[in-house]
């Protein structure tokens, strides 16, 4: 488990070397999107769709850090209220739920990534590059989704009596 971790922990700061990257990609295209719109009269219709790239490429590399962080939305006001061995029970069966869904996911995108044959309008680029992102991106939820479930195992092994981490 300690190897899985550190692999995670890798993962962990390579997509968030990838997010600023896209994130700073995604700052100058919008900047030079609104100076040449409002200064110029003309607006570059690559700006927009880079721009539109960048904002899937963002939800998916930041979802699968949310899950390990425990930062993702979820609606915890029953849970919280539950004894700490009952609260990891749920917490493993919800991530179990999860992970089936980022698995449909995972298939459905692929596939759709594979089939697309359309070519975005202003950069060129095939959408299978923006589809391609999604499958990525639910392998690596439930990769950090695993790890939440050998650790609310080993709480559960180990005794759960302490007080459930937020």
């Amino acid at each position: 488990m300690k190897t899985y971790k550190k692999i995670l922990d890798v993962l962990e700061k390579i997509l968030t070397v990838l997010i600023a990257i896209v994130f700073a990609v995604m700052l100058v295209s919008i900047v030079i999107l609104v100076v040449m719109r409002y200064v110029f009269n003309h607006a570059p219709s690559w700006s927009e769709e880079l721009a539109r790239f960048g904002f899937l490429y963002l939800v998916f590399f930041t979802c699968p850090i949310a899950i390990r962080r425990g930062s993702h939305l979820q609606v915890d006001f029953i849970s919280s209220k539950y004894p700490p061995k009952l609260h990891h029970i749920v917490s493993i069966l919800s991530n179990l739920v999860g992970m089936g869904v980022m698995a449909f996911l995972f298939y459905q995108a692929g596939k759709l990534a594979m089939e697309v044959t359309t070519i975005s309008g202003a950069m060129q680029l095939p959408y299978r590059y923006l589809y391609g992102i999604m499958p990525v991106g639910c392998f690596l939820m439930v990769l950090f989704s695993i790890e939440i479930i050998f650790n609310d195992i080993s709480a559960l092994i180990h005794g759960a009596d302490e007080e459930v981490a937020k």
